[in-house]
């Protein structure tokens, strides 16, 4: 752990095996590296009800003293507490910090605080020393605990600008999510659930209204509360190697990010993530990621240096370790294998409501993270097989015990909707007779129609635009022309299978 930041690698096994085609980012040789001393840390005062101060000295033991992070209680307080304009050089340096109020300590239990350091290049960070704070020490002693408050942030987006990147049920996937978790909450915490949809039915899902969103529950949560942001649509990496992972809003028109103006517009990265969750003192968080992206582009993006995946996986697990959070993501390699699904709902989400209706649930009803998460990591791959492209969801956890984030009475489970399977159709394919090309656009249009049809309420198929599917539906055919009048025979297939035919 003390070599993540230039040595973890996702998949690595994988791919050295030839098992998974992705690029292996350049590092140097561990036996080309100095091991450079990080800095040690002296605590001189830890805060108390009469002082609520924190003072430390960071010692230099040769390797100059780098980024210095506090933790509090399992969450970043500060990701570099040295002073402004500090030298590195420095022999030592002193550092105090002012824990008057903060809401990431907890006034009712002993806070534990953690140090993390670097040397100057930032190449090899400490074991991470803590001192735990006792309860009738704490600068909060005197505060009465409030009793938690749930809140969630569901955020799907569908209709994206333009058209070239809609999807078809992301929005919906976030809909259903925010409605479980109301019920679930309500059963936890009664009257103290707080749930924000954001997925343009009526409130739009755009950064500005995502930040907002983020912004009020920090200036309201107390370190007691719980967290749930919910993300479900299009979620790309882009910076190479070291790459970020950005989730795009409604005013993305490509998955393409790479200009920093149209980036900063349309996307929010898991950096700016971590900081404005960082903000929020809820000490209990969870992050649900259901998203898909094309693997291909990204690697086009990123270029040679490797990216992708495992750059993807690397951002949100900096982001884990720097929150405290629980993070589940669940990326389709594309929209194609992320909407080719019989339930009309993303799989990742499709399990979380199954679990939550009662395979995942402890035995009194409660919805433990941890119990739910695995559930669903097992679930999709079994329910995605044969589709193709999806990717084994990852748990990301932290050292903190899980928690719950709900409770659920047998009526209140009965209400979580879970979509029934359905038929799935995918795309056409005609020719012209003479030109064996469809230069009419037929099968275009006919997708377009199909897309449209299976997007209302209450449609009684599915559509995905991949070329096959094992048990889907497609239809295809071939046209003549005479004049003002077009011909077609259509063949319609299952999978393999012939299932009708018509003129």
């Amino acid at each position: 752990s003390q070599f993540k930041r230039d040595y973890y690698e996702p998949g690595l096994l994988a791919k050295l095996l030839g098992y998974d085609p992705g690029s292996l980012r350049e590092v140097s040789r561990l036996s080309e590296t100095e091991l450079v001393r990080h800095p040690d840390i002296e605590v001189e005062h830890a805060p108390d009800a009469n002082d609520p101060v924190l003072r430390f000295t960071v010692n230099n033991r040769g390797g100059g003293i780098g980024a210095v992070s506090v933790l509090i209680n399992g969450k970043e307080h500060t990701a570099d507490a040295r002073p402004p304009g500090s030298d590195a050089r420095a022999p030592s340096m002193n550092i105090a910090l002012d824990l008057t109020g903060n809401p990431l300590l907890l006034p009712d239990k002993d806070n534990r605080i953690e140090f993390v350091t670097t040397p100057a290049d930032g190449s090899l960070s400490s074991r991470g020393g803590a001192i735990t704070v006792a309860r009738n020490a704490s600068p909060l002693s005197g505060v009465r605990a409030q009793p938690p408050t749930i809140w969630t942030v569901a955020v799907g987006v569908s209709d994206y600008a333009g058209d070239k990147i809609d999807l078809g049920f992301a929005h919906t996937d976030a809909e259903s999510f925010a409605a479980a978790m109301r019920l679930a909450g309500s059963g936890l915490a009664p009257e103290r659930v707080n749930v924000t949809l954001l997925n343009g039915h009526p409130v739009a899902a755009t950064r500005e209204t995502l930040r907002q969103s983020l912004k009020d529950i920090a200036a309201k949560a107390s370190s007691s509360d719980i967290l749930v942001l919910y993300l479900a649509g299009h979620g790309v990496s882009h910076g190479g190697s070291d790459a970020n992972y950005h989730y795009l809003l409604q005013d993305a028109t490509s998955l393409d990010i790479s200009d920093p103006e149209l980036r900063e517009r349309v996307s929010i990265s898991s950096e700016e993530l971590t900081a404005l969750i960082n903000a929020i003192p809820a000490l209990k968080q969870v992050l649900i990621m259901d998203t898909c992206a094309s693997g291909q582009l990204i690697s086009d993006l990123v270029g040679s240096r490797g990216g992708g995946s495992g750059a993807r996986i690397r951002a949100l697990d900096t982001l884990k370790d720097r929150t405290g959070m629980f993070v589940l993501a669940g990326s389709a390699a594309d929209a194609e294998s992320y909407e080719a699904t019989p339930y009309g709902q993303g799989l990742l989400t499709f399990s979380l409501l199954r679990g939550m209706q009662g395979d995942a649930l402890k035995d009194d009803g409660a919805v433990d993270v941890d119990t739910l998460f695995h559930y669903a990591k097992e679930q999709v791959p079994h329910l995605a097989r044969g589709l193709g492209g999806i990717q084994q969801p990852r748990t990301m956890e932290p050292q903190a015990g899980s928690f719950p984030i709900g409770l659920l009475s047998r009526e209140d489970r009965a209400k979580i909707v879970v979509a029934s399977p359905k038929p799935i159709v995918i795309a056409s394919m005609f020719q012209d007779e003479e030109r064996i090309r469809d230069h009419l656009g037929l099968g275009a249009r006919l997708d377009e129609s199909l897309r449209d049809a299976a997007a209302t309420r209450g449609s009684s198929f599915v559509f995905s635009s991949i070329q096959f599917h094992p048990s889907a539906y497609a239809m295809a055919g071939r046209y003549q022309i005479d004049g003002d009048t077009i011909s077609v025979t259509v063949v319609i297939s299952r999978g393999s299978a012939n299932a009708g035919r018509f003129s």
